[in-house]
């Protein structure tokens, strides 16, 4: 996958874990960031590589099952 395909993959993650979440704070606080690295995820840019990964991890804790694509 290029690295735009990488960018695709975790902005779908992240608008996923922001359905069950009334703000980019509470997802910053629960991956250990800030909102507003939650809010430059949203309008494209990439995470860094252990962010990127506990957004993953998250995202797979609650969504078993569930395809990003």
């Amino acid at each position: 996958m290029n690295l735009q395909g990488h960018i695709v993959e975790i902005l779908r993650m992240v608008e996923v874990l922001m359905e069950s979440r009334n703000r980019q704070k509470d997802l910053a606080e629960d991956v250990g960031t800030t909102q507003a690295t939650i809010n430059r995820i949203l309008h494209g840019a990439m995470p860094s590589y252990d962010l990127g990964k506990r957004l993953e991890i998250l995202y797979e804790q609650e969504n078993v099952g569930r395809s990003v694509r």
